[in-house]
């Protein structure tokens, strides 16, 4: 990609800023492309990889915070008129003392609001109101995505809840992820029997079309490759995932599901802190080509000062890439 020597100046005076004021960010995205032997571009983010760096420290889209927050989230669903349930809220607090014994009995979710891993599911344990008393406050005190800069998470208002265990054991609910750029899929990863066996499958673009293919690898967040059939809601759960996805540049759309009903589990502005495995590294794959930043919000939106330079400058760059 040429540039002016105009866009060149800016480009390299950006790309110094994000390298003094994220040092830490900036240098764990550095050491993890070269770890790949591959390439990285800071200030004109090219592979999905960078567009996650690139997002964190200037795409700002303040519906970010909330639907990172698993309680704001059903707001904003319902608001969007979006026909997908979640699993019902019993309980919302900040002590976990506070949680009505009642709800203590049987099978149930703990969580907090604020990030992720902070989950305790319960399977009819007489300790729960101690393990909760425990964990509560310990959840409450993680600032969560700090460490990599995950902008969303910040400022969200910190609380415990309790929700309602869908489906049947845990071996009868599968985990689906689905990674949209805009209303195109770029990757779904089931994963199935999550407490057990965790096994899963991970479904990649066709080659020679739109459809998804599965992969003869495991997931990641897996320990092998399931032979599990899919679902009979898997094409409405990548129906609702499109949907949701059109609203966004990039957006992960996590579901639940027994295989009759489906449940938004909830959405992931940085996957996996901000990687996609394989696909996200290299520039020229489909996810990273499809995840196209100039309709994010820092490039649709006024911005001001030497940002507003910036992204104008950055949307011809990117608009001269296309039509090459």
């Amino acid at each position: 990609m040429r540039l002016s020597l105009l866009d060149r100046l800016l480009v390299r005076a950006v790309e110094l800023y994000m390298r003094r004021s994220f040092r830490g960010l900036v240098k764990r995205r550095i050491k993890r492309a070269k770890g790949l032997n591959g390439k990285f571009s800071l200030a004109v983010p090219l592979s999905a990889d960078d567009k996650f760096l690139w997002r964190k420290i200037f795409d700002h889209d303040p519906r970010f915070p909330i639907i990172s927050d698993k309680l704001e989230l059903r707001t904003w669903i319902a608001a969007e008129g979006i026909d997908v349930a979640l699993p019902k809220v019993h309980w919302v607090g900040r002590e976990a003392a506070e949680i009505p014994s009642e709800l203590l009995i049987g099978r149930f979710v703990a969580k907090a609001n604020h990030g992720s891993g902070t989950n305790l599911f319960i399977e009819n344990e007489a300790d729960a109101g101690a393990k909760l008393r425990d964990l509560g406050p310990e959840w409450l005190a993680l600032d969560y995505g700090r460490k990599t800069h995950e902008w969303g998470y910040f400022g969200i208002d910190r609380r415990l809840f309790i929700e309602e265990r869908v489906g049947g054991t845990f071996a009868d609910v599968d985990v689906v992820r689905a990674l949209t750029m805009g209303s195109w899929i770029g990757r779904v990863v089931r994963t199935v029997d999550l407490f057990g066996t965790k096994l899963g499958q991970v479904y990649d673009p066709a080659p020679d079309g739109d459809g998804l293919v599965l992969s003869e690898r495991a997931p990641s967040v897996c320990n092998g490759v399931s032979d599990k059939p899919l679902p009979g809601t898997w094409d409405r759960m990548l129906e609702i995932a499109r949907e949701i996805g059109e609203r966004f540049d990039h957006m992960r759309v996590d579901f639940l599901t027994d295989g009759s009903a489906i449940w938004l589990s909830e959405l992931t502005v940085y996957n996996q802190g901000g990687f996609i495995t394989l696909a996200g590294e290299d520039p020229e794959s489909r996810v990273s080509k499809a995840w196209d930043i100039r309709t994010s919000w820092f490039l649709t939106t006024p911005q001001t000062g030497w940002r507003r330079l910036y992204a104008w400058r950055l949307r011809l760059i990117l608009d001269r890439a296309a039509e090459a």
